[in-house]
């Protein structure tokens, strides 16, 4: 009797397939994701700092094998190494391209990757586990064990994960001074990424090339807008520096009086 409600419960409610946006099981994912952040916050908050750095360097290095895993198992062979676009095999969208640089940034322990991680990845990885784009089409209709959903999944929890523990565990302090340094260097990865695009579309496999989304705008309601003012590839995405910029700076106000308390309390 008990493993029949359980089968009508599974087929009634669809528990394995990918999730809709802001769905129930989306919404369950979220909050396992929110418990794991400080279940992972509370494991490491009393450790030596080196400690935690090493056990956030596997983590990272697991993200990175994760993605170069997506080679061999995220889409179907015939797809891969037969005909089909190969676009979601290159480290080319920002995501992707912050798993390395989150590696890198822990490895080296340099202020300005630091801030990196929390002005950039950690927006970064928050937006595509909120509004799930493309999640459907990157899972060919499979369900959540499909490789790519666990590729898309644990690589952008962990793009959220990494900054809050560094932060939490007083790895570092984010800088509000760094943020000119950072939107400069989003500028560049996004100038790589439009460059990329033009040079890969001359091959069969990536026709359709669209890192960052420098080409056109995939119908994403507010790059459409744009797109419409200023119908030019990589250039109608540059007006979103400006409330990008008070974002980051509106990250960085806790900080400042954080600073401000504690020189309060030296002097």
């Amino acid at each position: 009797m008990g493993d029949k409600v359980i089968l009508t419960f599974i087929n009634n409610y669809n528990i394995f397939e990918v999730p809709s946006r802001f769905s129930y099981q989306h919404v369950v994912y979220l909050l396992i994701d929110i418990l794991y952040i400080i279940g992972l916050i509370f494991l490491l908050r009393k450790k030596d700092q080196k400690v935690i750095r090493k056990v956030l360097i596997i983590i990272s290095s697991i993200c990175c094998l994760i993605f170069m895993g997506r080679m061999f198992f995220g889409w179907e062979g015939s797809r891969i190494f037969e005909k089909g676009s190969k676009t979601t095999l290159l480290p080319l969208e920002l995501c992707n391209i912050n798993i390395f640089i989150t590696l890198i940034a822990l490895i080296v322990n340099k202020k300005f990757l630091n801030n990196y991680l929390y002005f950039v990845s950690l927006v970064g990885g928050i937006i595509p586990l909120l509004v799930f784009p493309d999640i459907h089409m990157i899972t060919s209709g499979r369900n959540i064990f499909h490789y790519m959903f666990f590729d898309y999944w644990i690589i952008h929890t962990h793009l959220v994960a990494i900054p809050i523990v560094m932060i939490s565990c007083k790895l570092f302090t984010p800088s509000i001074k760094q943020i000119p340094w950072v939107l400069l260097t989003t500028l560049g990865i996004y100038f790589i990424a439009f460059l990329s695009s033009i040079i890969l579309r001359n091959f069969e496999s990536f026709k359709t090339a669209n890192y960052m989304y420098t080409m056109s705008h995939n119908n994403l309601p507010i790059l459409k807008q744009l797109y419409s003012l200023i119908p030019i590839p990589f250039i109608y995405g540059l007006p979103l520096i400006i409330p990008i910029t008070g974002v980051l700076y509106l990250m960085g106000l806790p900080f400042i009086k954080r600073g401000e308390k504690n020189v309060n309390k030296r002097s």
